[in-house]
């Protein structure tokens, strides 16, 4: 009977000395999947975009449809560039929102 009270004594020592890391280990598993699905939206996002203007070159048939092209490019890249911005912003604010629940975490334990 004594041997299973240190057991289960031990056991609950283990389990309040891990818990602390498994709610870590969990908080960064989270946290790696969410960048981790951002990051492949966003590289689909330009993949589907440099496609589609290599698509719109092998269709240029003349000096119009050349020019028409060239003015696309031009906001295309605007574009690209501002999307590049806010998706360095919304990684930058899932960095900080994890920084945030990690010191929570580590307060709590």
């Amino acid at each position: 009977m004594q041997q299973d009270q240190m057991f289960n004594a031990f056991a609950e020592q283990a389990r309040s000395f891990y818990q602390p890391m498994r709610k870590l280990n969990t908080l960064m598993l989270d946290h790696m999947g969410k960048i981790a699905g951002y990051q492949m939206d966003a590289a689909k996002r330009y993949t589907e975009t440099g496609l589609e203007r290599a698509r719109a070159a092998t269709e240029i048939k003349g000096m119009e449809e050349f020019s028409e092209f060239s003015n696309r490019q031009l906001e295309v890249a605007t574009e690209l560039s501002q999307q590049m911005m806010d998706d360095s912003l919304k990684l930058a604010e899932m960095g900080n929102e994890m920084r945030a629940q990690l010191e929570q975490a580590y307060s709590d334990a």
